[in-house]
């Protein structure tokens, strides 16, 4: 019942985790 939730959590999360892989190789 909470999977909207989840989905929003993962797509959150995943963006946080593409934001930061893009930073990392910018400043590099």
């Amino acid at each position: 019942m909470r999977i909207g939730l989840m989905s929003i959590g993962l797509s959150l999360l995943i963006i946080f985790i593409i934001m930061i892989n893009t930073g990392n190789v910018g400043e590099e």
